[in-house]
């Protein structure tokens, strides 16, 4: 998303191939620091729809910037993701 690229369409393309997801999230900022998933700017909702069709197994989430601690940072990101997935 980031790089202005479209995740269904890679989905669609190439269904199946995409077991590992490395996901972060950026807050709306002109610096677009990264922040907790579901915290920022990208539609993880719509992303996450096409999980089964993009053949996810494993999701990674990356963050750096922390305006919290990292522990609560880490379990945001991760209640909003459980809620997100198929698992």
């Amino acid at each position: 998303v980031y790089g202005g690229d479209n995740p269904g369409e890679y989905f669609q393309q190439y269904p199946g191939r995409f077991k590992l997801w490395h996901v972060k999230d950026m807050d709306e900022t002109t610096e677009m620091e990264t922040t907790e998933v579901g915290k920022g700017i990208i539609n993880f909702q719509q992303i996450f729809k096409q999980q089964k069709l993009a053949g996810m197994e494993y999701v990674f989430v990356e963050q750096e910037h922390f305006t919290r601690e990292p522990e609560e940072s880490i379990a945001i990101s991760y209640h909003y993701l459980k809620n997100l997935t198929a698992f």
